[in-house]
């Protein structure tokens, strides 16, 4: 009795403290961990035999999910994995108890093959049920089902199959949808001032506007500049959280934060929260210093703030192989920064090593900020 009381006891320590970051910036946390193909910060987990099912599974701490990248199944947002199936996936493992890691393969055909080489859990992909039917020997339908399609896990996994027929409903799907719905009209915040201009006639463009003044030499940017950040990214509501984890006036994700010495105790505090974006700049700013242009660095430095300078780097890739010089010419570069939506290009692993960008709205963004920026210094003086 006292052994299995003690072995319950270190299966929870060891669930509550998992939460890691990576120096790569990654973050590996209960039910959202992701590892991205080719780059596992995990090792896999062994399958000792073919009746490998949830209880072992749970012992193991983890779920090991195969999917695709793309819009509508698992992709990066602000180092945050969203996603239908990725988002479905990661609600089963939490009322589970267990953590997820997700698997991007290249093809159905690739998935199938993993899942059945025992390298992931269960397919949570919308696989069409002719190609389940076809493998009926090995694999059965389960979870997410849709009428021409299915999730899929190994026939031998009978009780995961219980566990994920159990635990779906339509209403999951909806709720996933709802989320993701809410995340694209605005941010997935909770907002409480809208207003891009405090007072106008004063020229007082936030309540903030102090601090923007104070801190903003820490990285060299004209305070109306930051203002017009923080109102593209939560409206003036030191309290906005969005849907990926982002928290404050600058929208910090709790890594970033850390990594720039805020810590998540302090993350909506207003001054605290800017000073600790001002430090974040500053080493955007210094990581784009060989761009001799002040506008095109700026440019450069707000799509990395917002969609991550690793996409930049893809776009980047993109650009050298079509014959492209002036790769750090942002507005030469925007077509390119582009194309990490489309499947086409964010599929070609040779090229592109950090998958799906959420490229128009990055686009949208700098140019949202750049011309508030114009609004702003023509309504508050220097």
């Amino acid at each position: 009795m006292r052994r299995g009381l003690l072995y319950i006891m270190v299966l929870f320590l060891f669930c509550t403290c998992k939460e890691e970051r990576t120096d790569n910036g990654n973050i590996e946390t209960p039910f959202g961990d992701v590892t991205m193909a080719g780059t596992d910060t995990l090792p896999p987990t062994p399958i000792a035999d073919a009746e490998y099912d949830l209880p072992d599974m749970i012992k193991a701490g983890e779920l090991i999910v195969l999917t695709l990248e793309g819009r509508n199944t698992w992709y990066k947002y602000r180092k945050r994995s969203l996603g239908a199936e990725y988002l479905m996936a990661e609600q089963f493992a939490s009322s589970c108890g267990i953590f997820i890691r997700c698997e991007a393969c290249r093809d159905t055909t690739d998935m199938i093959e993993r899942l059945l080489r025992g390298e992931g859990d269960f397919i949570a992909f919308p696989l069409p049920r002719h190609i389940i039917k076809e493998n009926a020997h090995d694999m059965v339908s389960t979870g997410a089902k849709q009428k021409e399609s299915s999730w899929a896990c190994r026939r031998t996994s009978a009780q995961l199959k219980k566990a994920l027929d159990a635990w779906y409903s339509d209403d999951i799907r909806q709720e996933v949808a709802d989320m993701e719905q809410v995340l694209k009209m605005n941010g997935g915040f909770i907002h409480t001032h809208f207003s891009p201009v405090y007072d106008r006639r004063s020229g007082k463009i936030s309540p903030y506007d102090m601090l923007f003044r104070r801190h903003s030499s820490i990285c060299g940017w004209d305070w109306r500049l930051l203002t017009a950040l923080c109102y593209q990214e939560s409206m003036f509501d030191p309290n906005a959280r969005s849907f990926a984890g982002a928290r404050g006036l600058m929208q910090l994700m709790p890594a970033t934060a850390a990594h720039v010495g805020l810590p998540i105790d302090d993350i909506n505090d207003p001054e605290k929260n800017i000073m600790a974006s001002c430090r974040y700049i500053k080493r955007l700013m210094d990581k784009y210093r060989h761009i001799p242009s002040e506008e095109n660095r700026i440019k450069w430095v707000l799509a990395a703030y917002n969609g991550g300078a690793a996409h930049l780097e893809d776009a980047q890739q993109l650009a050298l192989a079509d014959g492209m010089t002036s790769i750090w010419s942002w507005e030469r570069m925007k077509p390119y920064v582009k194309r990490l939506q489309d499947p086409y290009y964010y599929k070609n692993t040779s090229l592109v090593k950090h998958g799906y960008m959420r490229s128009s709205e990055t686009l949208q963004y700098v140019t949202c900020i750049m011309n508030r920026w114009t609004q702003y210094r023509k309504i508050a003086p220097r």
